[in-house]
């Protein structure tokens, strides 16, 4: 009886510590998709950003065109390929 108790204990804790890690493994797995949904909004709110500078009615009002490529890459901080590359993807202009 005393032998079973043992190992019935032992066994107890082999279970406990297999949870702790599949925990632990699983708010590092949280923490990733977190960090990657973050990243990706970001990425999404700069196209938009680009989008908005496109077809800013204001500035087009004003100089009577869209903006140029260029002119979206320098305020947002990408190159004129990158800007020219996201519309392409995107068929917007």
């Amino acid at each position: 009886m005393k032998i079973n108790l043992e190992s019935q204990k032992n066994e107890l804790q082999d279970i406990n510590n297999q949870l702790t890690l599949l925990m632990k493994k699983k708010k590092a797995i949280q923490e990733y998709i977190k960090e990657e949904t973050d990243r990706l909004m970001g990425i999404k709110s700069v196209g938009t950003k680009m989008e908005e500078l496109l077809n800013d009615p204001e500035f087009i009002k004003t100089h009577g065109r869209k903006r140029y490529y260029w002119e979206i890459g320098q305020i947002v901080g990408y190159s004129q390929s990158a800007v020219q590359q996201y519309f392409s993807k995107t068929k917007k202009r």
